[in-house]
């Protein structure tokens, strides 16, 4: 998590950001037409960088990739919600 929030690589796959999602937002994502996985958790709803659901979308690229842009913000918004990490 550490090298996504600090130096993010151009792209991971998709799998690799579900098991990070199932860490640490487990059943609290699901996946939209469009290629958009939506983690909704109401210990986000006044976080800045959500929305005031407590939602955020990662989208991805062909339903294959994650670009590093979301992988940098998935990662600081689980940095912000672990203190101990």
């Amino acid at each position: 998590l550490r090298k996504w929030r600090d130096n993010a690589p151009r792209e991971v796959p998709r799998k690799e950001v579900e098991a990070i999602l199932e860490r640490y937002f487990p059943g609290k994502y699901v996946y939209k037409k469009g290629s958009h996985i939506i983690v909704t958790d109401k210990r986000l709803i006044d976080h800045p960088d959500c929305g005031p659901a407590g939602d955020f979308s990662i989208v991805t690229k062909g339903g294959q990739k994650v670009k590093g842009m979301y992988l940098k913000r998935l990662a600081q918004i689980i940095f912000d919600l672990n203190e101990d990490l």
